[in-house]
């Protein structure tokens, strides 16, 4: 008897490439592009020029996919103030 395949769970950290449907991992891949302000990544320069050219065709009924948000521009929290000086 052979039992049906399991599907298999994306590595972690990576992200689906919205042309090919392959998982990027974000931090190795040299294809990426930001398009309303999210970071898209891509398998190869191919699936990056494809979206480049119609972006809205691999977008549309899409959740989430592809993209990481972009690091927010807003400053950071000012740092704790250090232990007080001993005065004396």
């Amino acid at each position: 008897m052979t039992l049906p395949a399991l599907p298999s769970l994306p590595p972690p950290g990576t992200v689906k490439d919205l042309v090919c449907g392959m998982n990027v991992d974000p931090i190795k891949t040299k294809h990426s592009i930001i398009h309303g302000r999210k970071n898209y990544f891509f398998c190869s320069a191919g699936c990056l020029e494809k979206f480049r050219r119609e972006p809205e065709k691999y977008l549309a009924g899409r959740s989430g996919g592809g993209y990481e948000p972009m690091a927010s521009a807003a400053p950071a929290a000012p740092a704790a103030p250090a232990e007080p000086e001993e005065r004396g």
